[in-house]
Formats: structure tokens, sequence, C-alpha cells
């Protein structure tokens, strides 16, 4: 069975070549799980339901990193890496076969592309355990197949991976560290999700999932701000994430978001700790009023 009219190709190639040989300058790995919020869309068919696939990607995200995915929406660049089965999807037989021919074309092709662009690496498909899919990045074939046992992180490693990467950096602490030295006592500051401040600077993730990044800043007049942009303040500090309607409630992206905010309340708090007796609670309403407090700390 032919087959071949499935089999797809790369997106803005120069730029992940460019981006792979500049960036991958020693032996490394990217892996996922199939159970990963970025591995659970792109379900495609070749005859029926009992045919449905997905085609892992090796995909450059706006921020600048590679990731494995099986929805390109978003992607900045991408190469197919391989080709993941239903459940269902037949084991042998004719369509089982052509598949594989896709996949082993899409192994080939990864594997060149690669070496065309570093002159020193080459990449591999691997898998590990049940539901564990990687791209190692070695000098030689038996180093890939070596580093395999080095390859998987558990899902606490790949949670952190994902905040330290996400993890947005402060702006003039020692400027922000001033203006919250001059409040000794608990205060509150409230605002409303439609203000102005806060609509701006939105951000996305994954297939679209809409979001913005709420700063505590420090304007002209040396006055606490909160806002979703650090454009034109001299000071600024991430504490928190807004989501927007649409964003999942559950799973591992929400839960990944909620260790990034998390940190950033953690670490705002860490700093207020060093010049106040107060530590701050974020809290909001139904109704889109956002509530900062800053009270004594326990």
């Amino acid at each position: 069975m032919d087959l071949t009219y499935l089999k797809e190709e790369g997106y803005n190639l120069a730029l992940l070549g460019t981006f792979i040989r500049k960036t991958i300058t020693e032996p490394t790995s990217i892996s996922a799980s199939l159970y990963d919020d970025e591995l659970v869309d792109g379900f495609k068919r070749v005859e029926s339901h009992l045919t449905q696939y997905q085609v892992l990607y090796l995909s450059l995200s706006e921020f600048n990193t590679l990731y494995l995915t099986t929805s390109t929406d978003g992607a900045l660049a991408y190469i197919p890496v391989t080709n993941i089965y239903e459940y269902s999807f037949p084991r042998e037989g004719e369509i089982r076969e052509g598949m594989n021919r896709i996949a082993r074309q899409y192994s080939r092709e990864l594997k060149q592309f690669v070496f065309n662009h570093t002159h020193k690496f080459i990449a591999a498909m691997v898998s590990g355990g049940f539901d564990e899919v990687g791209v190692v990045f070695a000098k030689e074939k038996k180093k890939v197949v070596s580093s395999m046992v080095k390859l998987f992180k558990t899902k606490e490693e790949r949670d952190l991976a994902f905040v330290s990467k996400m993890w947005e950096r402060p702006k003039r602490t020692d400027k922000l560290r001033e203006v919250l030295s001059y409040s000794q006592t608990p205060y509150e500051i409230e605002v409303h999700l439609l203000d102005p401040n806060l609509n701006k600077s939105f951000r996305y993730i994954g297939w679209n999932h809409k979001y913005q990044i709420l700063y505590l800043a420090v304007d002209e007049n040396y006055n606490l701000v909160i806002t979703t942009t650090h454009s034109g303040y001299q000071a600024w500090f991430p504490i928190s994430i807004i989501y927007s309607e649409y964003f999942p409630r559950e799973g591992t992206l929400r839960n990944r978001m909620g260790m990034l905010a998390n940190r950033y309340l953690s670490e705002f708090n860490q700093l207020l700790s060093e010049v106040s007796p107060l530590e701050l609670k974020i809290s909001s309403t139904y109704f889109g009023d956002l509530y900062l407090t800053f009270k004594y700390r326990d």
C-alpha cells in the first residue's frame, strides 16, 4: 500500500537548522511524556478511527527552545521525527508497514538534517518505559544508545525544567526594596481585571492558550502599580499569572503554570522579607476583583 501521500514536510527549516547549529554544542537530549499536554493533540487517520496516529515533531518555540509536540500550532519551525500510533492501530499489515516506512524516512531525514547543520552531531529518536519519547543529539551512534539511560527525566524534573525555562527576571530589585520598605504596617491594593493596566501584553503557550504575567511595578512617582506590562516602569517583579477564560483548568500545562506562579510569589515574598515584616497574599473574586494584601507574616 502506497501511503507516501501522508508523509509530512518540515517548516521553516532554515531557521530551525540555524538554531540547532548555534545551540547544540555538546551531546544533549529532549524528552517528553506521551501524557504531556504537548502530545495530546494532532490526531490523524489513515482510513478510520481504528487507524489513528500522530506525527511527532521537533519544534522551535517562540521562547527559542526546542521541544517535542504533536501539534505545530504556535511553532516557529519544525521537522517531523516519527509517528505515534493509537492503541487500536494495527500492529501488522500493509497500513502499519506503510506508516513505518514513513517513520523510518523521518528518522533518516532528521539524522541528516542535524548533521548537515552541525557537521558534528547526529540525532536519533528513542523511547523509554511505557510513555517516554525523546530525541538524542550525539557525536556517534553508539553514544546515542549509551545515553538513553540518562535521557528521560522524571515528571518532577520536567516540571522544574519548564518553570526554569519560563521564569522571568525582575528588574531593579534595589529600587523595589526601597519602595517596599516605606510601608511597615498592613495595607491592600485593589484592582479590577478590566483595568487598562491589566489589558496589555497577552502571551500564548501551547495551542494558543492565552495568559498574562502579573507584575508589581514602581512608576516614576515611586508608587506601586499592578500591571501586566513592565514597559515604562523603572522597576518590576513578576508576582503571579492571569489566565484567559479558556485556559485549561487542569492538566500538565495548568499545573506547571501554577508552579511558575507560586515561584514568582515565593521569590517576591523573600525579597519583601528583607525590608518589611509583611508578606503578600493574592486573591480574586468571581467578579474580576483582584486583591494584593500585605499582612504580617505568620
